[in-house]
């Protein structure tokens, strides 16, 4: 799939193909991004109106295999590390900072929204913009990087 997409971009948007492969590991964590809320929204919808199990179980389930999809895809696929001896270690920190992205993000909406008077939804995609910004700093230069 990622093939075929690969070549109909190469084929029709030679240009957007050029900027787009120079830029892979950014394209990739964008569309890992997006699958995750995708999965998420899934799984609530199954457990929540499918299964009929209680909300916040839900919720709580939903973003549990959410984050392993993304930590897993990110690991492997967007920086392409398939070391196995450190997992556990990028996986307790990966968790430190998706915690601690979750602060960041009431703190920053509270800066915004309550106290700046913005529209939630604006402060909300704002707050996400920075967030994933530096997500993909720490991701990419401390717990996927490289070991030379």
């Amino acid at each position: 799939m990622y093939q075929k997409l690969k070549f109909f971009i190469f084929s029709y948007f030679p240009i957007t193909f050029k900027i787009l492969n120079l830029r892979k590991a950014y394209v990739k964590f964008f569309i890992t991004g997006c699958f995750t809320l995708l999965l998420d929204l899934l799984f609530l919808f199954l457990l929540h109106d499918v299964l009929n199990q209680s909300l916040l179980p839900s919720t709580a389930l939903a973003f549990f295999l959410s984050f392993l999809f993304n930590f897993f895809t990110h690991k492997f696929w967007t920086f392409r590390d398939n070391n196995l001896a450190y997992v556990h270690r990028q996986l307790f920190s990966y968790l430190f900072i998706s915690f601690l992205n979750l602060l960041i993000n009431v703190k920053l909406m509270h800066i915004f929204s309550s106290i700046n008077g913005f529209n939630y939804l604006c402060s909300q995609s704002l707050v996400t913009v920075i967030i994933g910004v530096e997500s993909f700093i720490i991701y990419n230069f401390f717990i996927f990087k490289k070991k030379s």
